[in-house]
């Protein structure tokens, strides 16, 4: 963290640690397929183990489908909500998710 704002740190052993890092990409439902597969890449380079793919509460996302299948193809390991919060269950209509 330290490194990311410019700063020298110490050096920290996590080896001994299970973890993982998330990195969500807030406005996926704005973004293209590849645009979201660009960002997940790049994400994935600078250290993520786990995308999530954000997006804000009734916003249509009709390529949510098409882009975790992507993901997925491309071995990215994705975040996948259970819908305990009512405002990211999932929305289906005509068996494809229309929004968040």
């Amino acid at each position: 963290m330290p490194a990311y704002f410019g700063k020298h740190g110490r050096g920290l052993d996590l080896s001994r640690h299970d973890m993982r890092i998330f990195a969500e990409i807030v406005d996926a439902s704005a973004l293209t397929v590849d645009a979201i597969l660009a960002r997940a890449a790049a994400m994935r380079a600078a250290g993520a183990d786990v995308i999530d793919l954000g997006c804000l509460p009734d916003t249509p996302f009709p390529h949510l489908e098409d882009a975790v299948r992507e993901l997925k193809a491309a071995g990215l390991r994705r975040q996948r909500r259970l819908g305990r919060d009512r405002r990211i269950a999932p929305r289906r209509q005509g068996g494809r998710r229309r929004s968040c």
